[in-house]
């Protein structure tokens, strides 16, 4: 915007995730802005036909041939992310969303915006974004979605600052954490492996008992997850610590945590409680057991 005076949006998905739904909502953020511009690059692109049938689309729904610039595959990997030094708002696909795609425009300082859906396939866009935190531009519906690309590009401030900040940004997300991404795929492998030696079909001498450690490292990425706002989430990974220890103090009192800022005092209490007959010394469980019952008496 700074160099060119206007908005230039841009999407390098697959020609065939440009769904008619999605091409109308694109068509409908530049009747909104008319300044704006749009840049679109896919590999099947590199076909005329293609172009001109795409163009043909836009047009079709009012928008200038001139607005939308077309670009075929680039071989050079570094050529093709320079390409994002010309766009301001990354625009995902729906409802088959983008995803090394998202991340590249992430990664070069290009905020993207996505429409949340309800199959893998159309949230994969939304869950890259709330690793960054970037809720405000997950939209709900297609019409969300536009009001938010629309509204994003009228705060040239946060642009700016999304450009400088969003690769450092990226890096400290759990996107790129791949220490804490490969202990909770472990977790859920020792999950499987365990549920099904304790099937029926399971051969002799198949049964494990998970060590302290591994309970622990359960224990460690559900609070990870607590941490990161997915209290539900968090929930699940302590009862499965639970069913491998099922007086593990440190799993118990996270659950009292995880109930407590649910607003089910009765259940988190219960938990506290067993914590303190279990480890009567176990200070956390005392200070949440006091506050519980102090909220509850008006204290």
């Amino acid at each position: 915007f700074l160099t060119n005076g206007h908005i230039t949006f841009g999407s390098f998905n697959n020609r065939a995730k440009i769904s008619p739904l999605i091409l109308k909502a694109w068509a409908s953020i530049l009747h909104a802005l008319p300044s704006s511009q749009l840049i679109i690059k896919a590999t099947s692109l590199s076909d005329e036909q293609s172009r001109r049938f795409l163009l043909q689309q836009f047009t079709s729904e009012g928008i200038a041939p001139e607005r939308v610039s077309i670009h075929p595959y680039r071989p050079s990997k570094f050529d093709h992310l320079l390409l994002y030094n010309e766009i301001d708002i990354g625009l995902d696909t729906f409802p088959y969303n983008g995803t090394t795609t998202t991340c590249e425009a992430l990664w070069m300082g290009v905020p993207v915006a996505t429409i949340r859906g309800g199959t893998h396939v159309s949230r994969v866009g939304s869950s890259i974004l709330a690793c960054l935190g970037m809720y405000d531009l997950i939209a709900s519906s297609p019409q969300d979605y536009v009001d938010k690309v629309v509204s994003l590009a009228g705060n040239l401030k946060l642009l700016k600052g999304m450009r400088t900040s969003l690769r450092e940004r990226m890096m400290k997300s759990p996107l790129m954490d791949s220490e804490r991404f490969t202990r909770g795929l472990e977790t859920e492998y020792r999950s499987m492996w365990q549920r099904w030696c304790a099937s029926s079909g399971a051969p002799l001498g198949c049964e494990h008992k998970a060590s302290p450690a591994e309970i622990a490292s359960i224990i460690s990425s559900g609070e990870d997850l607590f941490q990161s706002g997915r209290p539900a989430e968090a929930e699940e990974v302590f009862l499965k610590a639970l069913d491998l220890d099922p007086e593990n103090v440190d799993a118990l009192n996270n659950m009292g945590v995880v109930c407590a800022q649910s607003g089910n005092r009765a259940r988190a209490i219960d938990y506290f409680r067993k914590v303190i007959r279990i480890d009567p010394e176990h200070a956390d469980a005392h200070a949440n057991l006091d506050e519980m019952l102090g909220e509850a008496s008006g204290n």
